[in-house]
């Protein structure tokens, strides 16, 4: 009887289902501890120095293993938190990259300043020929010295009178002037009423160039206007009182749009060209950058002194700060 009790499957089967639950939850528990462990892996020794650099590994855990074919197999722990040491050590390095990042946008924005330098006074001196007045004695004050920096001399002032190559528009008013509907009867003022024709042609098309850049959509379509009824005047004899009127209002109109092109505003003139705008905006973006230099000079040297004794590995070299 009593070996029947012992031999008892039941009971058997039921040991075994205990033993197998335990080691399900055991194993279990192994799973859980290894999915909480930070694992890492290291390929390339420059990834290493990274680590070393920012102070994320213990020192006394790490080791390094010589292996064939020349190759060294590295090991160790992570800490459990960051130091004060490596978080100054991060900062450094993230003030580094943006002191490199400032310096290529200070590069290339002191080219696009140079370029839109050039343009403006391209622009400015073809603003000076279509408009024919005389350059004042202090010089044609496109933008002001108020814009200068420390680092940049930013004004632009015209001295020199442009060369001509064209009529200017004060060189026909004065012609147009001694016109009038009488004279323009005989053969030589009818040829010089021809010619104011002719020179407004080119004065238009100068202002409607690319090289001038008026950005002003009114004025630009001021101008399409005038450049379509100069195009389209009649050619008979007959109609050079029309032609003439035509011809005065078109001057006293362009006279208008040259002085409002020249007006000064905030230190700086021909503010409707494209060029000068651009060159405005550089302008601020410089400013900008140089206040963003300095502040980031400031707290560059600030955290350099936290970690100036420290070491870097980079490269396989040992650097100081």
């Amino acid at each position: 009887m009593a070996d029947e009790k012992k031999n008892d499957p039941k009971k058997n089967a039921s040991n075994s289902i205990i033993l197998i639950i335990m080691g399900v939850i055991l194993a279990l528990l192994l799973v859980e501890n290894f999915l909480q462990t930070k694992m890492a892996r290291i390929s390339f020794s420059y990834q290493l120095e990274h680590l070393v650099n920012l102070d994320l590994v213990q020192p006394e855990e790490s080791r390094k293993t010589a292996s064939s074919n020349n190759l060294v197999t590295f090991s160790g722990k992570f800490r459990e938190q960051e130091t004060e040491e490596g978080k100054n050590r991060f900062k450094y390095l993230e003030l580094l990259d943006e002191s490199h990042e400032l310096q290529m946008q200070e590069k290339r924005l002191d080219e696009e300043l140079a370029l839109s330098k050039r343009r403006v006074v391209d622009a400015a001196n073809l603003y000076l020929k279509i408009s024919g007045e005389p350059i004042p004695a202090s010089g044609f004050r496109v933008f002001d010295e108020i814009f200068d920096t420390p680092d940049h001399q930013n004004h632009i002032i015209i001295t020199h009178t442009p060369e001509k190559s064209f009529a200017s528009l004060k060189d026909i008013e004065h012609s147009v002037s001694k016109l009038n509907s009488e004279n323009i009867q005989n053969q030589e003022h009818a040829t010089q009423l021809s010619d104011n024709v002719r020179d407004l042609q080119i004065l238009l098309k100068n202002l409607r160039s690319p090289l001038l850049g008026i950005g002003n959509e009114a004025i630009k379509q001021e101008l399409r206007q005038l450049d379509a009824a100069i195009a389209h005047l009649p050619v008979d004899k007959s109609a050079a009182g029309q032609v003439l009127s035509t011809v005065k209002e078109t001057v006293q109109s362009l006279k208008s749009i040259v002085a409002q092109l020249g007006e000064e505003k905030d230190h700086l003139r021909l503010r409707q060209l494209r060029s000068v705008r651009r060159y405005k905006e550089t302008v601020d973006d410089v400013v900008q950058l140089t206040q963003k230099i300095e502040d980031n000079k400031a707290k560059f040297e600030k955290v350099q002194q936290a970690v100036g004794q420290a070491v870097w590995f980079f490269n396989n070299q040992e650097l100081s700060t």
